[in-house]
């Protein structure tokens, strides 16, 4: 919807096909052989084998665009910056360009999150009987552990985070799991860790979708059409302190209101326990959603 009214590609708000993607993916992997997956060496397997299919279909941009070719008209998108494309990069004059650049920062990240569900048990329970153990015992394990990841993370910081910005972006596919692994197990290192949390990051984490579509136009600014913002949104000249207390309310309660009007959306739409009703609306969405999509692109070419 927002596309059509603002007149934008779906993949200017790339992290709306990436997590629709990459939950696809998540889902086949599991049902491919689903009776399997409580064997461990199965899942081994499976994780083996996405590495290595990813692998391939990032290889290069001419594998990429040949497997992707046929979504050029959904996930293809010029900048209107770059009409004719950006020299500076390989393969920057496909409009597979931005998929292929956007999807390939994260594109082992999915893999690593199906890793960390599938040792969730395992992890709780090492966690539990360390725990357990006698005082001296315990924190000794604990230091431990706090001393690989502290190692871990110095490594990183020292030879992946303080790269220039190109080539820290081609260790990222490689090495993004290493913060947030540490951060995982940090975040549950002790029980009193474990018990307490800020409800506002828990309360925003429900937003984040809606937050990252509404910062292209509430926050930030672009004066083109279906551009990428790069300047912060201006009502008061001259004072970005005073921009940023008046926007960010707006902005916070602008998604809020979307994620609620989608949850809502979503219940009527996709009633959950009624197939007959379901079934109907998957046929009845089409038809009301081209008439728009038809009436919006009308309205773009005519103004």
């Amino acid at each position: 919807w927002v596309c059509v009214v603002m007149g934008n590609d779906y993949m200017l708000y790339y992290i709306c096909p990436m997590h629709t993607i990459w939950t696809i993916a998540v889902y086949i992997v599991l049902l491919v052989g689903k009776d399997y997956n409580t064997n461990q060496y199965v899942i081994a397997a499976k994780v083996v084998g996405s590495i290595v299919i990813v692998g391939f279909m990032w290889s290069s941009v001419d594998v990429f665009y040949t497997i992707w070719g046929p979504t050029t008209s959904f996930l293809g998108y010029v900048n209107p910056m770059y009409p004719k494309g950006n020299d500076k990069v390989v393969g920057g004059t496909n409009p597979l360009y931005e998929w292929w650049f956007r999807s390939g920062l994260d594109r082992y990240v999915w893999v690593f999150g199906m890793v960390c569900a599938n040792l969730h048990p395992n992890t709780e329970g090492l966690l539990k009987y360390m725990d357990g153990l006698p005082l001296v015992p315990r924190w000794t394990l604990r230091g431990l552990v706090l001393a690989v990841l502290g190692g871990l993370g110095l490594w990183w910081y020292i030879n992946v985070f303080t790269l220039a910005k190109t080539d820290y972006n081609q260790m990222h596919p490689y090495t993004s799991w290493i913060p947030i692994f540490i951060f995982i197990i940090l975040r549950n290192l002790t029980p009193t860790l474990r018990d307490y949390s800020v409800h506002f990051f828990a309360w925003l984490g429900k937003i984040t979708l809606e937050t990252y579509i509404g910062q292209f136009h509430i926050w930030l600014h672009t004066g083109i059409d279906n551009g990428q913002p790069k300047t912060l949104f201006t009502i008061v000249p001259g004072y970005p302190l005073v921009n940023f207390l008046v926007c960010t309310p707006v902005y916070i309660w602008v998604s809020y209101r979307l994620f609620h009007l989608t949850n809502v959306l979503k219940s009527n739409i996709l009633p959950s326990g009624d197939e007959r009703t379901l079934y109907r609306n998957l046929m009845l969405v089409p038809c009301v959603w081209i008439p728009f999509y038809i009436a919006g692109r009308l309205i773009k070419e005519l103004y």
